[in-house]
């Protein structure tokens, strides 16, 4: 049940995402999910907001991804050490290990993309 919603007024700088991971590019339930929002200004992320869907039975926001994040400029090394940050605590069962890396490619990517004016998807 949602028992509040609030509503933000971002400048220009922000990017908003919702990326999905699937078999098949029709219809299909998603592998993993992100959604989030993150705001660069000169190439530094002032907020980051990611939560991760389709990994556990409820969605994960990733906290402690979003306070490394925030501040730092934005790179390679930045976006590799949020994704791991990220997923450091999760506990994959046998057959869905490979969610992981598909979840750390997809952080990866939505950091680096804050960093453009391109859509990513």
């Amino acid at each position: 049940m949602v028992k509040s919603l609030a509503a933000i007024n971002h400048d220009n700088a922000c990017f908003s995402f919702y990326d999905k991971f699937r078999d098949r590019k029709s219809i299909d339930f998603s592998i993993v999910s992100l959604a989030g929002i993150l705001q660069a200004e000169s190439g530094r992320l002032k907020e980051a907001r990611l939560v991760l869907g389709s990994v556990a039975p409820i969605p994960i926001v990733c906290r402690e991804a979003e306070a490394y994040l925030e501040g730092k400029e934005i790179s390679e090394d930045i976006a590799e050490e949020a994704a791991e940050l990220a997923l450091k605590k999760a506990l994959p069962h046998p057959h869905n290990q490979y969610k992981i890396n598909i979840a750390k490619a997809m952080i990866k990517r939505a950091v680096l993309g804050s960093r453009t004016e391109e859509k990513l998807l």
